[in-house]
């Protein structure tokens, strides 16, 4: 239960939709097409893949120490290990030179590098941004990045690094890892619906596939275009981790509202923000991002505290209470909490979270 209680105060997911930029480049007419197929699997109408593009942006961002994707909570994996190993004399190649720039970006930067990945061609070949389409936070990373350049190096690190065979050495445990997910969510059945009611409209549901990697470890992210779901094996299915999910999911898909709507929430979350900082005497810098996350923070963990009412076992969901009621960090986030039970006791009243969040955050904002 600690490993996800203790994580729910990072933000580890991230989408927007909001629409500024277009662009197209390809490598040139040299380029080699680097022929990859994804590996999936299916259930109940979920699909879960192995993206080879995806996977080829973390391991880039592992060889370039990002801090984000650098680390070792894997355990014994052999998988993380292998991709230590295998690439290991690819570390000064360009490509991954071009992500270790990106290293002094702070806050949410890196998950720009992931959205890139809806981007990039299958073969490797080019980097479309579809018109008017692209969301800002993709753009304000790479704005002054040469495409041209960028997919060249990608496409030759992954020819010269023997990528392909890489994904082929490591085929059974791609696959165990895609089975490991499907598990997950067979196990914790009521996950999927509940996520999806939250965020789908009479008119549109909530698409989702999923892709899986073991590269991920604590992270999670959504990919722009097609509404996936990054999921990681390292945590399996054991007891407590579709509440973990839970909260990362609904984080990110509130941080979609709140970096789309910024405009009009900006003064009023930094309004509150500063007299939570007063009551907690907390010394840090309030920035847009300090914001944006601690709300998306309190609304994921109101979410996850309905969710575990509604599924939990008993013994379960009181942990979580009185852990987050008692919790210092917590406390002060409890009048931001009350406000929005207002969602779960009137259900019927909105179409989904973001009908209820255009109707009443700016009031609860303005009302703390």
């Amino acid at each position: 239960m600690s490993k996800f209680l203790k994580s729910t105060c990072t933000l580890a997911l991230l989408i927007t939709s909001i629409s500024l930029f277009s662009c197209s480049a390809k490598g040139g007419k040299n380029l080699t097409p680097v022929n990859i197929q994804a590996i999936e699997v299916e259930k109940d109408g979920y699909t879960y893949k192995m993206d080879p593009r995806l996977e080829l942006l973390l391991i880039g961002l592992r060889l370039a120490e990002n801090p984000d994707y650098y680390n070792n909570v894997y355990g014994d994996n052999e998988y993380v290990s292998s991709v230590d190993s295998f690439f290991e004399k690819h570390k000064e190649h360009a490509f991954v030179k071009s992500l270790k720039n990106l290293n002094k970006l702070k806050e949410h930067r890196y998950f720009a590098i992931l959205g890139l990945a809806d981007y990039i061609s299958e073969d490797f070949t080019q980097i479309n941004f579809p018109e008017n389409k692209c969301p800002a936070y993709i753009k304000d990373v790479w704005k002054n990045t040469n495409f041209k350049k960028l997919i060249s190096q990608m496409n030759d690190f992954a020819l010269t690094s023997k990528y392909d065979r890489f994904l082929l050495v490591h085929d059974a445990d791609i696959k165990k890892a895609l089975y490991d997910a499907r598990e997950f969510f067979t196990v914790n059945e009521d996950f999927l619906p509940y996520f999806q009611e939250l965020f789908s409209t009479k008119e549109k549901a909530l698409e989702i596939n999923f892709c899986v990697t073991p590269l991920l470890a604590g992270h999670f992210s959504i990919l722009p275009e097609n509404k996936t779901l990054l999921y990681s094996p390292y945590y399996n299915y054991d007891t407590g981790n579709d509440i973990y999910f839970m909260n990362y999911y609904v984080e990110t898909l509130s941080y979609i509202y709140i970096y789309d709507n910024w405009e009009k929430l900006s003064a009023p979350a930094n309004t509150y923000i500063k007299k939570l900082y007063q009551q907690t005497q907390n010394p840090n810098k309030i920035t847009d991002f300090v914001c944006q996350t601690t709300i998306s923070n309190i609304i994921s963990i109101s979410t996850m505290l309905n969710y575990a009412e509604d599924f939990a076992d008993e013994d379960q969901h009181d942990q979580l209470r009185n852990y987050i009621f008692n919790e210092d960090v917590y406390k002060p986030y409890m009048p931001f909490y009350n406000q929005l039970l207002e969602f779960f006791e009137n259900r019927q009243n909105y179409q989904n979270y973001y009908d209820f969040f255009d109707q009443k955050m700016i009031e609860i904002l303005e009302t703390l």
